[in-house]
């Protein structure tokens, strides 16, 4: 007969005895212990190293800067106050209610008002990544241990392998996203991530992350004092409200508006056109770029429109300003059709023709009939945009 000790005996013989699960076992149980000792404390300092790899770009990005994160539970967005300072001269502070951004070299201040959609002030930029060491939040970091989706690997093996645990979080797959992994160098003395990196896969593109941080103290600044550093160190800046642009900002030309004339250059044969000379036809204008996730999956649309309406007088056009920098730019941009077999016509154009067509929202659409007057335009990419697109045209071809 069994009895519940001896059940526990069992389970504990299972895993001593099976190396695997022994390993998932302890770097859960070191993760486990990360978190307790963040939440022990309310907050921290440190400098950091950051380096940011996009998907799309062959450079990598590197930030140094100064971090003091105070947690406050009752914050819903970044669950504390922020403070940080890079060597690029940004300097940003929140305090539950605003972001104050700090220009050093023109003496000047944005506020945003962070819980009006305007996070993006720390968020949005590459700075504001040297904040998400899970101090603030460190259930994010238990998140990763309770998904059973995701796999955690120990490393016992490994450079460092004398003074830091080496844990490995790898993630599900996202549609066309592969790859996603979360290195942890986890101090053994400290149980503190003393540095992590971050990766991810689209197509041939890889993004990579990675954070190295040096803690200061612990628990040894006031919210007060921090705040009033702050303001007592921009006291003479100009000062400036960010206001939100209205909707007739994103607004695109009125249907009926005479279809402005552009010059654009074939991708593959660099041969110049005015779309002009394409008047007579139904022209589709898509606008956007190869880094613009919306604009990717609008390609299987247009590809589709291209199939069932080129025989009829409708011309579907992929228009780029962004991705004409170089020749390596201009080679990824051709892999990348190549690799999505995109069948119609993709151009270069000049920025200029953005502003014509007063595009500030990727991926922006026109259809301009026969007699070279907008017909129809549309922002974003949305689930039925193809049903959208087709009903237009087929109305246009009446």
């Amino acid at each position: 007969m069994y009895t519940r000790h001896s059940f526990r005996l069992l389970f504990a013989l299972i895993i001593a005895t099976n190396p695997l699960i022994a390993q998932v076992q302890n770097a859960k149980d070191i993760l486990s212990k990360t978190i307790d000792t963040y939440q022990r404390y309310q907050s921290t300092q440190y400098t950091i190293s950051y380096l940011q790899k996009y998907f799309d770009d062959r450079d990598t990005i590197k930030l140094n800067g100064q971090c003091i994160l105070v947690r406050e539970s009752n914050d819903t967005l970044f669950g504390g106050y922020v403070y940080l300072k890079t060597n690029q001269g940004d300097e940003k502070l929140y305090d539950l209610k605003n972001i104050y951004v700090a220009n050093e070299d023109s003496n000047s201040i944005m506020l945003f008002d962070a819980h009006d959609q305007q996070e993006f002030a720390i968020t949005g930029n590459t700075s504001g990544e040297m904040i998400n060491i899970f101090f603030l939040k460190p259930n994010k970091l238990k998140d990763y241990i309770l998904n059973k989706q995701n796999k955690v690997e120990l490393f016992e093996k490994h450079p460092k392998s004398n003074t830091h645990h080496l844990i490995k979080i790898s993630m599900p797959n996202d549609g066309e996203f592969t790859n996603f992994s979360r290195m942890l160098w986890i101090n053994k003395q400290t149980s503190l991530i003393d540095k992590m990196n971050f990766q991810a896969q689209f197509q041939q593109q890889i993004q990579y992350n990675q954070w190295d941080i040096s803690y200061t103290s612990f628990d040894s600044l006031r919210v007060s004092n921090i705040i009033e550093s702050f303001h007592n160190k921009t006291a003479n800046y100009r000062k400036e409200k960010y206001e939100k642009p209205g909707e007739e900002y994103y607004e695109l030309l009125s249907v009926g508006t005479v279809a402005p004339n552009f010059t654009m250059t074939n991708i593959l044969s660099d041969k110049k056109i005015e779309s002009n000379d394409l008047l007579g036809n139904i022209i589709i204008l898509d606008f956007f770029y190869k880094a613009c996730h919306p604009c990717h999956k609008m390609i299987p649309t247009l590809k589709n429109i291209h199939t069932k309406f080129s025989d009829k007088g409708v011309l579907v056009l992929a228009l780029n300003s962004k991705d004409n920098k170089n020749e390596l730019t201009r080679k990824d941009l051709n892999e990348y059709l190549t690799t999505n077999t995109v069948s119609y016509p993709v151009m270069y154009i000049d920025p200029l023709c953005e502003q014509q067509y007063k595009v500030k929202v990727f991926p922006s659409l026109y259809i301009i009939g026969r007699d070279g007057k907008i017909a129809y335009s549309h922002l974003g990419y949305e689930e039925n945009i193809e049903e959208i697109l087709s009903k237009q045209i087929e109305r246009l071809l009446k």
